[in-house]
């Protein structure tokens, strides 16, 4: 395996942007969500493969918008979203509102992701449909129809009602039309649709629910804030009933019930929103007993340094009875310079310039990966020969950021089947382990000369230097037979 040294020029990406990669095998799973709604199974991922060079655009249809960047042929993109423009072609969301025309790729995968529809510039109510639909002589789908409808065919709305789990619009004198097959709606009858209350029946209409679907492992928060913290991980292919969205500091956050919420900031990849027809999500007003800022969280605990468990767990054995167990460091519990990744221990090495080989590869298969991957070591990168300022000796306690590089296939390998929200414990060279929980992953294009995130242009030089949070940022390869990409994934101390 090559070789690589520490490059002060690679740049960081986040994986919730636009990221090339592989279909996913995803799992089923059954339970029960917070409000005790059955979770049902979900779709599996789509992924698209360009047929050429392709603009990349912000917003799809009427709202499409060239972003200033081009995809490369035969390149293959995860795809979260279906938007229909109102002139009826297909979009691909492969990114935070990124999109790609459908008729420029090749689909493979499941295709029954969420679809969202293009909005249509009229100063009255007025629904256009996606396909021909049936004209009703009443509400209901059990009304006689007299004729049908031309697909793309506009028409003006006086009423609008909910029966069969569908919305009605009025067209004509006891001629009504339902969005079963796709609509396209003005803004006027966007407002009258939230505005009305009745169904055909004169009762209050009930608006079908819109729900959480889970394509990746997602954390679920106890409230919402910069510091909420995770009460778990939602599993993949499961779906949940929203009850409602709150915005807070700029950042919106959905309701699963029983104060629990997710980050809409993840929507990339690893959920998305399954909302029938043309219903919304009621929005809540900010409850101050939810949240999490900043300013009440309690500060690294003091470490009081204490001799090993076991002359064989660090560099200083001793006496010492039981474990620190104070905060959220212990001493002497673990073997000094090591990792626990996805429940593989692997070694890392202080202030390197560069990234060690894989010891025993051609081993692997004569022993456990448990047994192989203990024998190989990541590195924790000296950035101060290039003037930055992160940590080249790692500290579980500094309340400083650390740099790690490590190979795939080797030492950190076992990080390609972590996600957001998942635990990493570390062992310092002092003896003291912390857990640290994964909070972003990003992904660098190797060599490169910038350090901006190469979706949206984010500088993210501050993943080099110490800053003031007790942090580990480690990158690893993410094709073993290529050097192209790397993810990096960034994960704090709790």
């Amino acid at each position: 395996m090559k070789k690589r040294s520490f490059i002060k020029g690679s740049i960081v990406t986040i994986l919730a942007g636009l990221t090339l990669l592989s279909p996913l095998a995803l799992n089923a799973v059954s339970g029960v969500n917070p409000n005790g709604v059955p979770i049902v199974e979900a779709a599996v991922q789509n992924v698209a493969t360009l047929k050429h060079s392709t603009v990349l655009c912000t917003g799809f249809g009427s709202q499409a918008r060239n972003s200033g960047r081009t995809l490369p042929n035969h390149s293959a993109w995860q795809v979260t979203k279906v938007g229909i423009g109102n002139d009826g072609a297909r979009w691909l969301q492969v990114g935070n509102n990124q999109w790609l025309p459908a008729s420029a790729t090749s689909e493979s995968g499941a295709s029954s992701v969420s679809v969202v529809y293009d909005t249509i510039s009229y100063d009255r109510p007025v629904v256009k449909l996606y396909q021909a639909a049936n004209l009703h002589n009443g509400i209901g789908l059990n009304t006689n129809s007299s004729r049908q409808l031309a697909a793309l065919s506009s028409w003006t709305v006086t009423k609008a009602a909910q029966k069969d789990g569908l919305w009605w619009f009025q067209v004509g004198t006891n001629q009504w039309v339902a969005d079963a097959n796709g609509v396209f709606v003005s803004a006027p009858l966007r407002a009258l649709v939230n505005q009305s209350g009745t169904s055909a029946g004169g009762s209050t209409g009930q608006q079908r629910p819109s729900n959480l679907v889970v394509t990746q492992p997602l954390v679920l928060l106890q409230g919402y804030g910069p510091n909420a913290s995770v009460s778990r991980t939602l599993p993949v292919k499961s779906a949940w009933r929203i009850c409602g969205q709150v915005t807070y500091k700029g950042e919106t956050y959905y309701d699963l019930g029983g104060g629990l919420y997710v980050n809409s900031k993840n929507s990339d990849g690893y959920f998305y929103l399954d909302t029938p027809g043309i219903s919304t999500i009621p929005t809540e007003q900010v409850d101050q007993s939810k949240v999490h800022d900043g300013d009440n969280q309690p500060s690294v605990p003091t470490i009081d340094p204490q001799p090993s468990v076991d002359p064989g767990a660090g560099k200083t054995p001793g006496g010492q009875t039981s474990p620190v167990t104070g905060g959220s460091i212990q001493h002497g519990v673990a073997k000094a310079n090591t990792m626990i990744i996805n429940g593989y221990q692997v070694n890392y090495l202080d202030k390197q310039l560069s990234v060690p080989d894989d010891v025993a590869i051609d081993q692997y298969y004569q022993m456990t990966p448990k047994e192989w991957f203990a024998l190989q070591n990541a590195a924790v990168a000296d950035l101060t020969v290039f003037g930055n300022t992160a940590t080249p000796v790692l500290s579980v306690s500094d309340n400083k950021n650390s740099y790690l590089e490590g190979h795939n296939f080797g030492a950190f390998t076992p990080l390609l089947s972590t996600h957001v929200g998942d635990v990493i414990t570390i062992t310092d060279s002092a003896d003291n382990t912390r857990n640290y929980r994964i909070s972003d992953i990003y992904t660098i294009r190797n060599g490169s000369s910038e350090w901006k995130d190469v979706n949206t242009g984010e500088d993210l030089h501050f993943l080099l230097d110490a800053g003031n949070k007790e942090r580990v940022a480690l990158q690893t390869c993410i094709d073993p037979n290529s050097g192209d990409y790397s993810y990096v994934y960034v994960a704090d101390g709790i």
